[in-house]
């Protein structure tokens, strides 16, 4: 194969592969610094990829940057890989570690993506529940600083376990006590707010999906966890102890 043979990789991708001797020169060498020639020889290929695959998972939320890191990770894992006695055309060969790195990387992020806009908007739904009507006076506000406590306090001692089952050593307060006491207040809740409570806070889902699950409305899914956050806050009302570290 000659200098400057167009070598045509998978996809239709094509790529001019102009200096062979490097690849052999890297094969006997296993140097770093070639490594990083080859790099830099095929980051236009890889780019080329990173740029079409972002044009079909755009709407995943991950930045054309992000892809193009994921291509590069994978371009350097193929190269690692490959042997030019294989007889296969590099870019044929690094095409699917290229394209693999960067479908999981966007796999991870949606992941991740899709979690943090969930949370973002329980943690909106507590807001608007603790406060239906805004805060109008010193009173209401002071009062919607402790439940919000109340329900951050619930929201620590998540961790996809029933509140049943609870570890007390997992949450890390000063006063360990308290714990004990907020489970114990949890359990001691009426049927249907300790339903709420159990569903939102250890079971991560939104009032919508509370409203479809027990056959109520968003609003009265709502009331309930509101309802239920200030009895907790008043039971806890004489502990002078309960705070967290800082």
């Amino acid at each position: 194969m000659s200098e400057g043979q167009v070598l045509k990789g998978s996809k239709g991708l094509n790529y001019i592969d102009d200096d062979l001797s490097m690849w052999w020169d890297y094969k006997k060498s296993n140097s770093e610094f070639l490594r990083n020639e080859l790099v830099g020889h095929y980051s236009g290929y890889a780019k080329s990829i990173a740029y079409s695959v972002y044009s079909r998972y755009a709407s995943s939320g991950i930045a054309k940057e992000d892809c193009t890191q994921l291509a590069f990770l994978g371009l350097i894992k193929a190269i690692s890989r490959y042997d030019i006695d294989m007889g296969v055309v590099f870019t044929t060969f690094s095409y699917r570690y290229i394209k693999g790195e960067i479908l999981r990387g966007i796999e991870k992020y949606s992941e991740q993506f899709g979690y943090n806009a969930q949370r973002k908007r329980m943690q909106r739904e507590r807001m608007d529940s603790l406060s239906p009507k805004g805060v109008s006076c010193l009173a209401d506000f002071v009062s919607l600083t402790i439940d919000l406590g109340v329900s951050f306090l619930l929201d620590s001692l998540h961790d996809g376990d029933s509140v049943d089952k609870k570890l007390i050593y997992q949450v890390q307060f000063e006063d360990k006590l308290a714990t004990k006491k907020i489970l114990s207040y949890c359990k001691s809740l009426v049927d249907r707010e300790r339903e709420v409570i159990h569903l939102h806070y250890f079971r991560d889902m939104s009032f919508s999906e509370i409203a479809d699950a027990l056959n109520l409305s968003k609003s009265r899914v709502s009331q309930i966890h509101a309802s239920a956050v200030q009895n907790i806050r008043v039971s806890l009302s004489p502990n002078k102890k309960f705070q967290l570290n800082t």
